[in-house]
């Protein structure tokens, strides 16, 4: 979901539910498009809603997280993909 997001420019905050969510929600961090709000074992509702207020709050904040996002999705990714298997033979 967070690529769709990124694609889309929508700025996302993110709390993993699973293991493997902790590296993708980390890389959409550090790219500029998503809030890491962490992991679920250590949720502390209390922080999470100072996140999410401070992006409500933050309109600069949140059209630099749609750029971003933006930015590391191009959208092109069907057509290369299909470019791909257009090149293969049966």
């Amino acid at each position: 979901m967070l690529y769709e997001l990124a694609a889309l420019g929508v700025p996302a905050a993110a709390l993993a539910a699973e293991e493997h969510e902790v590296l993708n929600i980390r890389y959409w961090a550090n790219a500029g498009s998503a809030a890491d709000l962490g992991d679920w074992r250590a949720f502390d509702p209390g922080r999470i809603a100072a996140a999410i207020a401070a992006l409500i709050a933050d309109r600069a904040a949140r059209a630099a997280m749609s750029a971003a996002g933006r930015t590391a999705v191009d959208g092109g990714g069907l057509a290369r993909c299909l470019a791909v298997l257009d090149g293969l033979e049966a």
